[in-house]
């Protein structure tokens, strides 16, 4: 039974150092064969675990069964397997006690700031943001906000807080400046009786839908006001970077009512499709599923993941939740495959002690 726990246990490092190695040390240039044994590795860890310990409940084992049919018939096949391999990943997982050593998971994000800041350099478009080894300085944003979440639960204030100040600073992000905010104002509010019981009430079924209406609702109402935006460069969210990137959203929304296609299948040409009938691809992580994967393939897909973060909705977690559903509304990718692991780890991971082991277990 040890050897089982700690093999378990193993899965987590594999995948969580993988993770952090493809996310935040390869560059881009050179780690396609690298990538290619980043995925045969965790692909045999979790082989071995199904072999030595694997089940799936009936429920869990009908709907992974629907989902992995339906990537197969997408048009994106392979993305869309992918995807659910590593949603099944974090199902296993996310059943056990997680324990990651402190000073492992602190060894990693440190190398991670290190080597981010490393590879920081100017962003030809606008060299006054800055990039690292993701060629846009949006994601670099998130990449910055996900090491900020770890240090936070690390309780490395020393660290954290010029994280902050250095990510506003070099990505010159509204987004992340605007998650940043809403992070601290959650974790100085959340003690309120009344945010505690609204925010207590919640679970993840129930924000997806939420910030689901909130993306419409945004994006109906600042291109109806587009006329009349600000004039602060920083703060102006009704610029025309902004409007192309709420009438792709206006645009998605329309094409999942029209476009039959989309119910079964996501499109394979997801650039050309997005261009083709706007002038900008869909900035919001919950809406861009929707062509890329299929209808019904998104909706299980979120349903499935809704299930296995729940164990993590915790009155710990509320700022970091709730600050991240806020950046996913304006940026892609934050709740698939490498970004949505990250933020897995930040939410299962316990605010500890330097004293790891007297840390008291949280997650029965």
């Amino acid at each position: 039974m040890i050897a089982i726990n700690l093999y378990k246990n193993y899965l987590s490092y594999i995948l969580l150092t993988s993770v952090m190695i493809d996310r935040y040390i390869l560059n881009l240039d050179y780690s396609g064969h690298l990538r290619l044994i980043y995925y045969s590795t965790i692909s045999l860890a979790l082989l071995l675990y199904l072999v030595t310990y694997g089940y799936l409940e009936k429920k869990a084992f009908y709907l992974f069964s629907v989902l992995i049919s339906l990537a197969l018939l997408s048009n994106i096949g392979l993305k869309a397997l992918i995807t659910s391999f590593f949603l099944i990943i974090m199902y296993f997982i996310s059943r056990e006690k997680l324990k990651i050593n402190y000073f492992f998971y602190a060894f990693l994000a440190f190398i991670s700031i290190f080597i981010t800041f490393v590879y920081l350099e100017p962003y030809p478009a606008s060299p006054d943001r800055y990039i690292t080894n993701i060629p846009d300085p949006n994601f670099t944003g998130l990449t910055v906000l996900l090491l900020f979440f770890m240090f936070e639960k690390l309780k490395l204030y020393m660290i954290s807080i010029p994280i902050v100040l250095l990510g506003v600073i070099y990505t010159d992000s509204r987004n992340f400046l605007l998650a940043i905010i809403v992070y601290y104002l959650i974790k100085l509010i959340k003690n309120f009786r009344v945010i505690n019981f609204l925010l207590n009430k919640l679970n993840f079924q129930k924000l997806f839908l939420i910030f689901f209406l909130i993306s419409v609702i945004v994006s109906l109402v600042f291109i109806w006001q587009y006329r009349e935006g600000l004039n602060v460069e920083f703060f102006n969210l009704t610029d025309s970077s902004n409007k192309h990137r709420f009438m792709a959203n206006i645009f998605v929304l329309n094409e999942i009512f029209i476009n039959h296609n989309l119910i079964i299948s996501g499109e394979k040409n997801y650039m050309n499709y997005m261009l083709s009938g706007t002038n900008n691809i869909v900035h919001n992580s919950i809406l861009e599923l929707f062509p890329q994967y299929g209808v019904l393939y998104t909706i299980i897909y979120i349903f499935i993941l809704s299930l296995v973060l729940n164990k993590f909705y915790l009155y710990e977690n509320y700022e970091y939740i709730v600050s991240y559903f806020v950046f996913a509304t304006f940026l892609m990718a934050c709740f698939t495959n490498h970004f949505m692991i990250l933020f897995f780890f930040v939410l299962a991971m316990k605010n500890v002690k330097f004293k790891y082991k007297n840390t008291k277990e949280k997650y029965e």
